[in-house]
């Protein structure tokens, strides 16, 4: 499984390490991270965790087109056009654990990681 590690970044110091940490981790708006390739969900923060009704290791052990209502080749897609475009601003509907819909814009982006 992949984490976000930003102490693999030689420009920090490990305090802004922390703080990069503490920001995804607690911030108020859901974060998720994937890989692009898999969609396996590799991390998401507390918000994220709320909102879909599963816990941190549950959410590890989905991919985004779990989640999503999008049928996969949309997702895919989206995804692709993520990655050309370093970002994007995305509309879609996912569903939680419970069945709710919920109606989301994602605002994305690309970061690489070294696992």
């Amino acid at each position: 499984m992949t984490q976000l590690n930003f102490s693999e970044r030689t420009d920090l110091n490990s305090n802004t390490v922390s703080d990069y940490e503490h920001i995804f981790r607690y911030a108020k708006a859901c974060m998720v991270t994937f890989d692009p390739e898999t969609t396996l969900i590799t991390d998401a923060n507390d918000a994220a965790c709320r909102l879909y009704g599963y816990s941190l290791r549950e959410l590890t052990q989905k991919r985004i087109l779990d989640l999503t209502t999008s049928k996969p080749e949309r997702t895919r897609n989206l995804i692709e056009h993520v990655l050309q475009n370093k970002e994007d601003v995305i509309g879609t509907c996912h569903r939680d654990k419970s069945g709710c819909l919920h109606y989301l814009e994602f605002h994305s982006s690309v970061f690489m990681s070294d696992n």
